[in-house]
């Protein structure tokens, strides 16, 4: 038998928050498009070369305004 749904919204509220604590920040390889760019927060420095970071508001503000790329790393 499958779970019950959540009897209030605080139990649905309480069980998103739960799930988001358990996966942690997502993580993903990025670049710079146009020379070097320096994350504002951690300091961290993009350039041509992928790093990996954690996806935050201003890693994906870069992200949507086209001055950082994801890019998928094959092993």
């Amino acid at each position: 038998m499958s779970e019950a749904a959540p009897a209030t919204v605080t139990e649905a509220t309480k069980e998103v928050e739960k799930s988001k604590q358990t996966k942690g920040p997502k993580k993903v390889f990025v670049r710079a498009t146009h020379g070097e760019m320096l994350h504002l927060f951690t300091g961290v420095r993009f350039t041509a070369d992928p790093k990996k970071v954690e996806l935050d508001s201003f890693t994906q503000a870069q992200i949507d305004a086209g001055k950082l790329e994801v890019v998928t790393l094959n092993d």
